[in-house]
Parts: C-alpha cells; sequence; structure tokens
C-alpha cells in the first residue's frame, strides 16, 4: 500500500498524539547533548556517575525534533535504555527511563515533566464511559460496574492530588530552610535542625530542590486540570443518563395510556 503526502502526514501526527499521550516523562533535550541522529533514533552524550561518560540510543518513536532544532523525548518511567561508554566496556549498563530522564534534566537544567498516572488510568474509564453513553447504555450491570470503577478512582485522583499537595509542602519546607542558611547564617540552627529531622544533607543544591518543586507543581496542575475538566464532563453525563431515563418513563407511561384506550 503507497499512501500520498497528506495521508502521510494525517498518519505521523497520530502516531505524535498517540506518543504525546502515551507517556509518563517528557523533557526537552538540547541539540548539544545530541551525539548523532540517525533513522532509529538519537544518541545522546550523558553522564552517568563519576568519570563515566557515554552514549544511550533514545529510539525515534519516542523522539519529537522541534523546529528550533532541541528534541523532546516522550518516555516511561520502566523503559529500558543501554549505556554505552566507548572507552570502558565494564561499565555498560541497562538504566531504566526514570534515572535517564532525572540525569539528562540534571545536565541540561530542563524541567522532568511527569505525567500523573491517574491521568491514563482514569482516560480509560472515560473512554469506556463515553461509548456506552453515546450507545445510550445506562442500565445494567455493566454500566454499574464502570460507575462504581469510575467513582472509586475519582474519589483516588482527589487523594492523589493532596498528596500532591504534601510533597510541595515539604520541598516548600526545604527551600525555606536552605535559603535562610544560605542568607542568615548566623542564625541558621533551627533550620539545620530540620534539614536533620528530614534526613537531608545540609550541602543540598537549593536548586535541585527548586526544580523538583517546579516537576511538581507541573505535574500537579496537570492532573488538577484533566481532574476538573473530567468531573464537568461527569455531571453532563449524569444529566444526560437522567435524561434518558426520563425520556424512556414517558414513552412507557403514553404507550401504557394509548393501550387503555
Amino acid at each position: 500500500m503507497v499512501y500520498d503526502v497528506s495521508e502521510i502526514k494525517e498518519r505521523y501526527q497520530e502516531e505524535r498524539a498517540q506518543a504525546d499521550n502515551d507517556f509518563e516523562l517528557k523533557l526537552e533535550v538540547a541539540s548539544w547533548q545530541v551525539e548523532q541522529e540517525s533513522s532509529h533514533g538519537i544518541y545522546l552524550q550523558m553522564d552517568y556517575g563519576a568519570l563515566n561518560s557515554g552514549t544511550v540510543l533514545i529510539p525515534s518513536h519516542k523522539v519529537d525534533k522541534q523546529e528550533d532544532g532541541n528534541y523532546i523525548i516522550y518516555i516511561k518511567e520502566r523503559d529500558y535504555f543501554y549505556f554505552l561508554n566507548p572507552d570502558q566496556s565494564e561499565k555498560n549498563r541497562y538504566m531504566m527511563g526514570k534515572t535517564l530522564a532525572r540525569q539528562l534534566a540534571k545536565q541540561n537544567g530542563e524541567v522532568l515533566v511527569t505525567k500523573n498516572p491517574h491521568i491514563s488510568s482514569m482516560r480509560e474509564l472515560i473512554k469506556e464511559y463515553n461509548f456506552l453513553v453515546e450507545h445510550h447504555v445506562t442500565d445494567g450491570e455493566q454500566f454499574q460496574n464502570l460507575e462504581e470503577r469510575f467513582n472509586n478512582k475519582i474519589e483516588e485522583t482527589h487523594q492523589e492530588l493532596q498528596t500532591l499537595d504534601e510533597r510541595l509542602a515539604y520541598y516548600h519546607k526545604v527551600e525555606g530552610a536552605l535559603l535562610a542558611i544560605a542568607q542568615t547564617p548566623e542564625n541558621s540552627l533551627p533550620s539545620m535542625q530540620l534539614l536533620d529531622e528530614l534526613g537531608l544533607p545540609k550541602d543540598i543544591a537549593i536548586s535541585d530542590i527548586r526544580q523538583t518543586i517546579q516537576q511538581f507543581e507541573i505535574e500537579k496542575d496537570a492532573l488538577q486540570e484533566f481532574f476538573d475538566d473530567t468531573l464537568k464532563t461527569y455531571t453532563t453525563y449524569q444529566e444526560m443518563k437522567e435524561q434518558i431515563k426520563s425520556r424512556e418513563v414517558n414513552i412507557h407511561k403514553q404507550e401504557t395510556e394509548e393501550k387503555s384506550l
């Protein structure tokens, strides 16, 4: 089968849209980090531990090249990548996507975007819900089971948002302690005691903490927006469900009245 240019472009955009949704970690990679680009993907320069430099291949289906020459990569935490040290083969090793993304973000200072897993799981439930509602299936065991799972997921997502708020509060507390130590070292004892209580080293970089805060803020904002949109849609569907039931009751009532005439 041969595709024309418009079909190829459409298929590419569909694959790109699927990649945008099918990821857990999203990161911009600067052009200077790319050692080589091929049909298989891009080879990234990376440091992995002390005095250990090498390259990692990111497959092409996980890469989207930008107009400015940089790249966006979409990976999952449990994806595996192979780190290759050309000079010391004994240091070659597999690494998971989570480790790779964090190391790359640390090198180029870009914010690592994490897509909360509750978005993917809720999106799948929405697909099922849409199908049943659009086909006027609003009764029966199948719909009730789905509705129960959907309500449970809403509650789980609400709890996840609270957890993210707690994490942000924790890192803001750490940031405040580090700022106090840097700005007023003569009064830094309470802040140093706080870091001890949290089990953190006193030389931890405030830039790393701020990057972590930014990552959690992006993750939380994305989940909150998706959660709010889902609740609005769910409310609309609940109204549709009631309208369908009301219409069915009226039809049944009308048929009964006609038979009695």
